[in-house]
């Protein structure tokens, strides 16, 4: 099934953003092959972002489950329950989290790329 701008509807985001550049002539940004190649401290950054992202995310949805009483662990569990979700965060990411860490290393990535110059434009100035 495709939609109206002829993109199957079951591609994922990036390779849906992939199909719309390849259609208007421009290349994906980085392949799957780029990001596996990734230096490590870009990948870890990108992971930690990602853990920290799920981590608040996460924060909200424990902060709205409430215990059945008497099982409560009452200002124990609540000193300590900031903790618990930040592991269950940093365990998410690790196992390939939510997809927020590959679009943080493509963007760490891209930055880190040397500027493409201009045919005839050298890249420093003439003195």
């Amino acid at each position: 099934m495709t939609d109206s701008a002829g993109i199957s509807s079951n591609f994922g985001v990036q390779q849906g953003l992939d199909a719309l550049r390849a259609r208007n002539g421009a290349a994906p940004v980085l392949s799957r092959a780029q990001l596996d190649a990734a230096p490590a401290a870009a990948r870890k950054a990108a992971q930690e972002f990602e853990a920290q992202f799920l981590s608040q995310y996460l924060g909200t949805i424990f902060d709205t489950v409430k215990s059945a009483e008497g099982f409560d662990g009452g200002a124990g569990e609540q000193a300590f329950k900031p903790f618990l979700v930040d592991e269950y965060a940093k365990a998410f990411a690790a196992r390939g989290g939510v997809g927020v860490a590959d679009a943080v290393l493509r963007e760490i990535l891209r930055y880190q790329a040397p500027a493409p110059t201009a045919p005839g434009n050298p890249a420093e100035p003439n003195p």
